[in-house]
């Protein structure tokens, strides 16, 4: 015999369970259709293909290797990068041998040029030297430019603010002076003090050479002396006093 509860319990089941179906074709964009035995299987295919669809983007791929990440910067920032991405930004690129700076760089200490005892060495706050094979050859600080090894321009000279030399002066491929020179004394040894000479050689290598000095004589005057050298112990001097009188020492 069968009960109308059951029934009842039985048509409440398969009306539950059409419902759902619907549902879910509903969900998946989907009309019903009697026709069609296999709406619910393509219904759940389709779901499952939009939540993955939805997933992806939302999430990162390992196949795109970053691609993907919508803002790199705050990636960058929220994994404490930034710092090394500026210093890295800003260092010397290999790729074009270093030559390539963009923004100031500043060393504190040296900088070696070929090998270790070559290049710039922090010489004091303020100073730095140049050195070359361990060897000194200048340095410059906030009052000048100092230069112990020999000096080659091979350009033109100019000192605005006037030229000192605490040594000789050579112009051995010749030069020209517009403005004044200046001769300082320099200390001799036996009874005179001679000022800055002046010497000229006409041919390389050869003896002959013409000389002007002044000299304090120590106790008696000041004089001018021209010498002419001709080689082979011949000299003669000319000699200009400071009370106008001169004479000659043939």
């Amino acid at each position: 015999m069968v009960y109308a509860q059951w029934l009842n319990a039985m048509q409440g089941a398969v009306i539950d369970t059409q419902t759902e179906q619907k549902n879910i074709l509903t969900a998946a964009g989907m009309q019903p259709n009697p026709a069609q035995h296999n709406q619910l299987a393509a219904a759940i295919k389709g779901l499952i293909a939009q939540a993955r669809q939805e997933n992806e983007k939302r999430s990162l791929l390992r196949k795109n290797n970053g691609v993907d990440i919508p803002d790199k910067a705050a990636f960058v920032a929220n994994l404490e990068l930034k710092n090394t991405v500026e210093q890295a930004q800003n260092a010397l690129d290999k790729r074009t041998s270093g030559t390539v700076v963009n923004g100031s760089l500043q060393i504190t200490h040296l900088v070696n040029v070929g090998d270790s005892d070559s290049g710039l060495i922090a010489n004091g706050k303020g100073s730095s030297a140049l050195y070359a094979n361990n060897i000194r050859t200048g340095k410059w600080d906030t009052q000048r430019l100092h230069w112990v090894q020999d000096l080659e321009v091979g350009g033109k000279l100019t000192a605005s603010g006037g030229a000192t030399f605490g040594k000789a002066v050579s112009l051995s491929g010749g030069g020209h002076l517009t403005n004044i020179l200046h001769f300082y004394g320099r200390g001799q040894s036996g009874n005179e003090t001679r000022s800055g000479e002046c010497r000229y050689y006409p041919y390389p290598g050869n003896p002959m050479s013409t000389e002007f000095y002044g000299a304090n004589v120590v106790g008696s005057y000041y004089e001018h002396r021209l010498i002419i050298n001709r080689g082979g112990g011949n000299i003669k001097w000319f000699v200009f006093n400071d009370d106008g009188s001169a004479y000659a020492i043939l």
